[in-house]
C-alpha cells in the first residue's frame, strides 16, 4: 500500500493500521479519502493527527497509533479493476465506491447528504469543523482548486488572552501568542496569532506589550508579557482546541479598541 498526502509525501509508514485495506480490496485502485484522528467524544482532532505525521521510528509510531488511531473517511475513486474513473461524474464514481463497500477497523466510506441549511447548522451544533461538498456531475481533477468542491467552514469569535509576542520587521509585532482562560483561572496555550494592523494600529500594539513585557529566557525571540491584554480572534477550530486558520479582529489597549 502507497498512502500519499497532498503534498506527495509517502505516510504508510505512519499509518500501520491501514495495511489491512489492501486484503479486502477487490481488486488495485486508486482512491482519495481524508484521514482523521478522534478525540473522547468522537470529534476529529487535527493536533492528534498531527501528531501521528511527527512520529519517524517504528517505537513512536507504535505509541502514537495507540494514542490516537486513525481512520481514512474514503470519499472518492480514480482508479479500479485496471480502468480510470477520473473523467467520470463523481455520482458514477461514488456508486462504484459504495459498491465497494469499504467498512473496516480503520477505514470507512462516510455517507452522503444533500446540503442545506439544516446540515449546516447540525455540523455547527455537534462542533464540526464544517461541510465539504461535491458537485454530483464533476470529474475528478488531481491537484487543482475549482468549483467541483465546496468548502463551507464553521468560523468561531473568542476572546483570548494575549501572553507572548514575537517581532517581526522593524521590531513590529510578527505574532502574539494567545491563551484561554481556564474555569479555575489558570491559562492554557491556544496557538499563535499573524495579522495585518495598519503600522500606526502596529506601534500602538506594540507600546502595549512592552508596557506588559516579563523577564523572557535569554536569546529568546518569544517576549513574555503579563496577561492582561485581550484579543478577539475568528477561527474554525474548536472552542477548546488549537486554533485553525486564525484572524485577529480586535484588541482591547486599556480600554480602547485597535481594529485590524
Amino acid at each position: 500500500m502507497t498512502l500519499r498526502s497532498r503534498a506527495g509525501r509517502d505516510c504508510a509508514a505512519q499509518f500501520p493500521e491501514l495495511n489491512g485495506l489492501v486484503d479486502v480490496l477487490p481488486n488495485p485502485a486508486l482512491l482519495d479519502g481524508e484521514l482523521v484522528c478522534f478525540d473522547e467524544q468522537g470529534h476529529p482532532d487535527f493536533e492528534r493527527l498531527r501528531g501521528r505525521l511527527r512520529a519517524r521510528t517504528v517505537r513512536s509510531v507504535a505509541r502514537a497509533q495507540a494514542d490516537a488511531p486513525a481512520c481514512l473517511m474514503i470519499f472518492d475513486v480514480m482508479h479500479s479493476a485496471g480502468q480510470a474513473w477520473r473523467a467520470r461524474p463523481y455520482r458514477e464514481r461514488r456508486d462504484l465506491l459504495d459498491a465497494l463497500g469499504l467498512d473496516g477497523p480503520a477505514w470507512r466510506t462516510p455517507r452522503v447528504f444533500a446540503v442545506d441549511e439544516d446540515l449546516v447548522a447540525v455540523t455547527r451544533a455537534q462542533e464540526l469543523e464544517g461541510v465539504v461538498a461535491k458537485r454530483l456531475d464533476a470529474p475528478y481533477q488531481p491537484g487543482r482548486r475549482g468549483t467541483a468542491w465546496l468548502k463551507h467552514k464553521h468560523r468561531h469569535r473568542e476572546q483570548l488572552t494575549v501572553t507572548a509576542w514575537r517581532p517581526g520587521q522593524r521590531r513590529e509585532p510578527d505574532e502574539i501568542l494567545v491563551s484561554r482562560r481556564q474555569p479555575d483561572g489558570t491559562l492554557r496555550y491556544a496557538g499563535g496569532v499573524r495579522f495585518g494592523l495598519s503600522d500606526t494600529k502596529r506601534r500602538q500594539l506594540r507600546a502595549a506589550l512592552e508596557r506588559l513585557e516579563e523577564p523572557s529566557r535569554r536569546g529568546s525571540s518569544t517576549r513574555r508579557v503579563r496577561p492582561a491584554l485581550q484579543v478577539q480572534v475568528d477561527h474554525h477550530g474548536r472552542a477548546d482546541g488549537p486554533l485553525r486558520d486564525p484572524v485577529m479582529r480586535e484588541v482591547v489597549l486599556a480600554g480602547a479598541k485597535v481594529h485590524g
